[in-house]
C-alpha cells in the first residue's frame, strides 16, 4: 500500500513512503518514479546543514517454512551477496538487524510477540543515488535474479518498506549527559 497525498497536503513531497506487501520491485519502482522531489533542507537538523540523503527501512519476515537462523543465513550468505555486487555503490550505508526479543510494552506483562526477523536499512547520499538504484533494480538480470531469491525466504505478503527522503529524519544530536 502506498501513501500519497500530494494532492491535499502541502508537505507530501517530504512524507516518507510506506510500501507493504511487496517485494524490492515495488519498492524501486516506487523509487524510480514516486521519490524525485528535491531535496530540502531539514528543519530539525542540528546546524540546520542541508541533509540529502534518502533512507530506506525494509522490515521483512520469513517464509513460516524457514526457522530465524536459516532465514538469517540465506540472508547473510545469498541475499545479501547478491545486492552488494551491484549496489552498494550508490550507498552510503547497508545495514542488517535481527531482533533477538521484542516484547509488547503496552501491557504490563511486557509479553514477547512475533516480529520481524530483518531490519534493513538502505541509504543513499542523495535522490540521485536512490533513482540509479532504482533503474539498475528495473534491468531484469539484475532485479529478476534478486526477487527470484526473495521469493525463496522471504513472506513478501507482510514486508514493509519505509522510505525517508530528504528532510524527513530529524536529527537532536546526541543526548547530553547531566552533572
Amino acid at each position: 500500500m502506498e501513501h500519497d497525498t500530494a494532492s491535499s497536503d502541502p508537505l507530501a513531497s517530504r512524507r516518507s513512503v510506506l510500501v507493504a506487501g511487496a517485494g524490492l520491485a515495488t519498492l524501486f519502482t516506487a523509487l524510480g518514479s514516486a521519490l524525485q522531489a528535491q531535496s530540502t533542507t531539514s528543519p530539525g537538523h542540528v546546524d540546520g546543514a542541508k541533509d540529502t540523503s534518502v533512507k530506506i527501512i525494509y522490515f521483512m519476515k520469513r517464509k513460516p517454512s524457514l526457522t530465524h537462523a536459516e532465514f538469517r543465513k540465506h540472508m547473510e550468505d545469498v541475499h545479501v551477496m547478491l545486492g552488494q555486487k551491484h549496489f552498494t555503490k550508490y550507498m552510503t550505508s547497508y545495514k542488517r538487524h535481527y531482533p533477538s526479543e521484542v516484547r509488547n510494552a503496552r501491557s504490563l506483562g511486557y509479553n514477547q510477540i512475533e516480529w520481524y526477523d530483518c531490519i534493513t536499512e538502505f541509504v543513499f547520499p542523495d535522490m540521485e543515488a536512490a533513482v540509479e538504484s532504482a533503474k539498475l533494480y528495473a534491468k531484469p538480470e539484475v532485479g529478476g535474479v534478486m526477487q527470484a531469491d526473495e521469493h525463496m525466504f522471504i513472506d513478501s505478503d507482510s514486508t514493509i518498506y519505509v522510505t525517508c527522503r530528504p528532510g524527513d529524519v530529524v536529527d537532536t544530536g546526541v543526548a547530553r549527559k547531566e552533572g
